[in-house]
This record gives structure tokens, C-alpha cells and sequence, in this order.
């Protein structure tokens, strides 16, 4: 039965992919499969069914990357680290994202990934933060996006990463002080293929 899901999962991503949701109907899916509707239906009820399944290993990554992870601002490598568990949730999932990110007439709950960003976004400020800050830490979570609105190429992740906490004002010093107000030293800007 798994055999049958996946294949059903697999088919529908394609088409959101190419028809858009509003433009791909279950008639589409089951045909491709040579499924009746009906065996269609007993696997996922609905279309919002099929979203919800395709959407939720991501979110399962996203939450347990989330609850598991308290950050020290004031550590580069364990913002850095933390970054990292994020940005592979967009990498790992990166095509569910990236159709997501481009069908607004998909019906997912727009707001609970708002939140989760905001969450996000948070955990990146110091306590009583500047509105520069705020303003850096909203544009870093931006950029952990950079998958899904790039042709990604493994390998760039540190690439990212690096540009990611200059964005947050973050950087570290040869002598291992950390400097969150501002850079203690200035690196080349890293080009990303985009």
C-alpha cells in the first residue's frame, strides 16, 4: 500500500508542478496511475489531502529542528549550526518548496509557515533588539530560502552560510571574540549562482 501511495505522491507533485493546484485534478493523477478514482480516494480524499501529505516531512524536519536547537546568539558557530538545520529542511525538500513557493493557489495554511519564520526570525535577534537588527535577522531567514528561488548546486551551503551571518552583522575574530554589533572583518561578498 505504501508502493501505491508514494507513486500517487510523486504523481501529484509532478502535476502541481506543471498545471499548477488549481489547473491538476484527482481525474489527472488517477489516470496517469491507471486508478479509478475511487482507489484514488481511499488513499487521500482530497486534493488539500495530497498538499498536506507532500508538505508534511518538511514540516516534520522544520519542528524537530525547531524544538531540539536552543541558539546562543552570541556564538557564530552555533548560529551557523542552527542555520544549517534550516537551510536543509529548504534542501532537502527543495522541489515541495519551490512549487509552494510559486502556486499561490495551492491551499496550504500560509499563516502557520508565517509564524514558523517569525519563530525563526527570533531566534536569531539578541533580547531587546534594534530595528536593524530585527531588520538583519528577517533578510537571514530570507536567504535560507535561496534553494528554492535558485538553481542550488550542492556545495554552496557554506558559501550561504557565510553570507548569511555577515546579513546578521556576526562574524568572529582571529582572536575568537565574537562581534554581534557590527563586523570585525570584512569578507569578499561570496557570489551565489542564481
Amino acid at each position: 500500500m505504501a508502493g501505491i501511495r508514494d507513486q500517487i505522491l510523486k504523481s501529484a507533485l509532478r502535476h502541481f508542478e506543471t498545471k499548477g493546484y488549481s489547473g491538476t485534478s484527482l481525474r489527472d493523477i488517477a489516470d496517469e496511475l491507471g486508478l479509478t478514482k475511487a482507489a484514488l480516494y481511499y488513499h487521500f480524499p482530497s486534493k488539500k489531502g495530497l498538499i498536506d501529505a507532500l508538505v508534511a516531512p518538511a514540516n516534520e524536519q522544520m519542528q524537530s529542528v525547531r524544538k531540539t536547537k536552543d541558539v546562543d546568539r552570541n556564538s557564530p558557530s552555533d548560529l551557523r549550526e542552527t542555520m544549517r538545520l534550516y537551510l536543509r529542511v529548504y534542501v532537502d525538500h527543495r522541489r515541495v518548496m519551490t512549487w509552494l513557493t510559486n502556486d499561490v493557489s495551492a491551499e496550504i495554511e500560509r499563516r502557520a509557515h508565517e509564524t514558523l519564520r517569525r519563530r525563526w526570525r527570533d531566534l536569531l535577534v539578541p533580547a531587546n533588539p534594534t530595528q536593524d537588527q530585527v531588520l538583519r535577522a528577517n533578510c537571514a531567514v530570507l536567504l535560507l530560502h535561496y534553494p528554492v528561488w535558485s538553481r542550488w548546486h550542492d556545495g554552496d551551503e557554506d558559501r550561504l552560510l557565510d553570507v548569511v551571518l555577515d546579513v546578521l552583522g556576526v562574524s568572529q575574530a582571529k582572536d575568537g571574540s565574537v562581534n554581534t554589533e557590527g563586523r570585525t572583518r570584512r569578507r569578499p561578498a561570496s557570489r551565489l549562482e542564481s
